[in-house]
């Protein structure tokens, strides 16, 4: 209180009272009194200089009982200041689950309005500027006298859809803070206080001389809000006509209650008639989780829009549903190159057919077989397939490996099944003769059994490869199989993996990647008198497995998450892309004229536009531009996401706050808003100022002795006069 600092003036009355009691009486000399007289004059001056140093104590004390009753100068030391003589940085956390409403309104316009008074209102900071966590523009390196520019950028602050990289951002803003010279220095950080965004922030630290207030304001008070939403969705299956696709969805409850959420699939925007009621258990320390999953049928080759919705009204209703697109492919075409040809039951390639193929001709066909002699197999026999297999292929002409090792590169699937009628010495010098060749291993003997009913079993599965993963619940479940006769397998020094294999330590099936594509090797035929490989349900299960994840990857992808990178196929013929061709990408929301070119460049699995990282949630619509006339149309869907932990309100609580302080900072706020973080600044300094009641009781208690000794003193002046 200013007005009490004219009790200063309280500190010249021990010199006003020293005044009046410093008159003295008239002098008297009186002979005999010679001696006494020199003994009262040492004790005079002794008394004097003690009364002078006495004096100096009691105005001192006076004024220090005015700077307590008044506190000026220990609040403007003890309080950091959000007003004209701080320094504040602030960082406002944009990303999409500020988009929750709170009592108060949505939690980043109510943030943005905080900010506002801040800057315009009466007492604004001496410096400042903004950070906003999802923003592509570059950062600030100073904190700005004049605000006009500061104040323009929170203006035309937006919702991003992207997760808040509220970490990176604090520190940025933390590092220019504290490059400043300024006194009062304090950090504002406007966040929801979402966990996955705010552990990041846990591991900023403060530096051993800088004392940073630090301000985290949150428009939910940093505690969850009541909130039921679909966090993910995870698609599965093959992405082929006549399959089906598995849409698994994620709820999540952040309530401390148990929550009802009626969930449903639409296709198209229309309700696909699937839908189910799930009971969520309430959240603990963290929220809890119920998966759900409908079936998608693919009929057609056409792209399909979908999402799953909840039908529910809660604090952020944009979390309530998730989109996904599919992209179907036509049926896999995939050819099998057979040997010389035996009896019809076990000719090359017979049994591998009929494991592939099983439902030619139904409507559950969804990969097209065709088998050819050895002798009619050519380089253009590959056009059109997406996986080849080679059944006891003899040998290989090197136009026949050229074109082979470009199938292969540009994503299709190539498997050599090894029987007694191939040439050992044509495989190792035309397809494994180098590091890099098509061929992951060389070949040796074949070893035929010593007795008719001998065979070496397999010991061992790469149960972690994506080829094998999960095709039984544990490895002991999976089956034995055995070589009755097989060829000795050693892999070269180039990247492969035994994906199986037999006692002994020779591998029974070898893969490698090469380019886009994959390479399998087997060390026995698909005939059931060498193997039991093609009669056990894993082995073609595994075959199957390649054929989707490696000739059906790539153009299968049409569901992503924002930041992600995303690579467009458009299916051009080989050799058809020109310079004029390029692909036209139109945003979510967006008009026609607002579209983005993307340019092709060709790479290992033929022409791919790249879009480096999708910054908006929504559908995306693209087609290729600058095709030749009379081509049917290229072009397609994909749809973006918001990140499953936007999606998650969960709240990390106040183990922020005890990290921060472990971290060096000393003043550490939770806060809902800026008026209420200065109320616990000014309660925090009026619990600071417990000595200057001390200061009060003393100088209470002196200033009492003062008025009692200088009393006694003029009551005792008449006497001696």
């Amino acid at each position: 209180t200013p007005a009490l600092l004219l009790g200063l003036l309280a500190a010249g009355i021990p010199v006003l009272l020293h005044l009046v009691a410093s008159s003295r009486a008239p002098r008297e000399y009186v002979p005999t009194l010679r001696f006494l007289q020199e003994a009262i004059t040492i004790t005079s001056r002794r008394r004097h200089v003690q009364r002078w140093l006495l004096l100096g104590l009691r105005s001192l004390l006076l004024g220090l009982l005015a700077l307590a009753l008044a506190e000026p100068m220990t609040r403007w030391l003890a309080t950091p200041q959000l007003g004209r003589r701080s320094a504040v940085a602030v960082v406002l956390d944009n990303s999409w689950s500020m988009g929750q409403r709170t009592d108060a309104g949505v939690a980043f316009d109510v943030a943005r309005a905080d900010i506002r008074d801040l800057l315009s209102g009466d007492v604004q900071p001496s410096r400042s500027a903004l950070w906003l966590t999802n923003t592509s523009r570059p950062t600030p390196e100073l904190l700005l006298a004049e605000l006009d520019d500061v104040r323009d950028d929170l203006e035309a602050a937006t919702l991003s859809d992207g997760v808040a990289p509220l970490g990176q951002r604090t520190r940025e803003a933390y590092r220019t803070l504290t490059a400043s010279d300024h006194p009062q220095k304090v950090l504002c950080v406007f966040t929801d206080m979402q966990a996955g965004s705010v552990e990041a922030l846990m591991d900023l630290r403060a530096e051993a001389d800088d004392d940073v207030t630090l301000i985290l304001v949150s428009p939910t008070g940093g505690a969850t809000p009541d909130d039921v939403g679909v966090t993910r969705l995870e698609i599965s299956g093959h992405h082929v006509v006549h399959a089906d696709v598995t849409i698994a969805a994620t709820l999540v409850n952040t309530a401390d209650r148990a929550a009802l959420a009626d969930a449903e699939l639409f296709l198209g925007g229309a309700p696909a008639g699937q839908s189910a009621r799930v009971r969520l258990p309430a959240a603990g320390a963290t929220a809890s989780e119920t998966r759900i999953e409908f079936t998608v049928p693919l009929a057609q080759a056409e792209a399909i829009e979908g999402e799953v919705r909840i039908d529910t009204h809660d604090a952020f209703d944009a979390n309530n549903a998730r989109g996904f697109a599919i992209q179907p492919a036509e049926p896999i075409n995939v050819l099998i190159v057979a040997g010389a040809r035996g009896d019809a039951f076990t000719e090359p390639g017979a049994i591998l057919e009929l494991a592939l193929d099983p439902f030619t001709g139904t409507a559950s066909d969804t990969i097209h077989t065709a088998r050819i002699d050895a002798s009619a197999f050519t380089p253009e026999s590959l056009t059109g397939q997406r996986a080849v297999f080679f059944c006891n292929v003899p040998n290989f002409t090197p136009s026949q490996i050229e074109a082979m090792e470009a199938f292969v590169r540009q994503g299709g699937l190539a498997t050599f099944l090894l029987g007694p009628g191939v040439d050992a010495d044509n495989y190792n010098s035309l397809l494994a003769a180098e590091a890099n060749s098509l061929l992951p291993v060389t070949l040796g003997e074949t070893i035929n059994p010593a007795t008719p009913d001998a065979a070496t079993a397999s010991e061992w599965f790469n149960v972690e490869h994506p080829y094998l993963a999960g095709l039984y619940p544990t490895a002991d479940r999976y089956p034995t199989l055995l070589a009755r006769r097989y060829t000795r397998m050693t892999r070269t020094p180039g990247p492969s993996t035994t994906l199986i294999r037999l006692v002994g330590g020779n591998p029974l099936l070898v893969g490698r990647a090469y380019g886009e594509g994959r390479v399998l090797v087997a060390a026995v035929p698909d005939d059931p008198s060498a193997s039991n490989m093609m009669v056990e349900p894993a082995v073609p299960a595994i075959l199957l497995r390649a054929i989707f994840l490696t000739a059906g990857r790539g153009q299968q992808i049409a569901t992503y998450t924002v930041s992600d990178a995303i690579t467009l196929r458009p299916a051009i013929p080989a050799g058809a892309l020109t310079d004029d061709m390029h692909i036209t990408l139109v945003p979510p929301g967006s008009a026609a004229s607002e579209a983005t070119a993307l340019p092709l460049e060709q790479s290992a699995a033929g022409p791919v536009a790249r879009l480096a990282s999708a910054t908006r949630a929504g559908t995306y619509r693209w087609e290729l531009t600058g095709d030749a006339p009379g081509r049917p149309p290229l072009g397609g869907v994909f749809v973006v996401n918001p990140s499953p932990l936007e999606a998650n309100l969960m709240a990390a609580g106040d183990a922020v706050l005890d990290r921060l302080r472990e971290n060096g900072f000393t003043t550490v706020l939770l806060a809902t808003s800026l008026d209420d973080a200065r109320a616990q600044l000014d309660e925090r300094a009026a619990g600071d100022n417990w000595w200057d009641v001390l200061v009060v009781i003393v100088a209470a208690v002196l200033l009492t002795e003062a008025f009692v000794a200088n009393r006694n003193l003029l009551s005792a002046e008449p006497e001696s006069r």
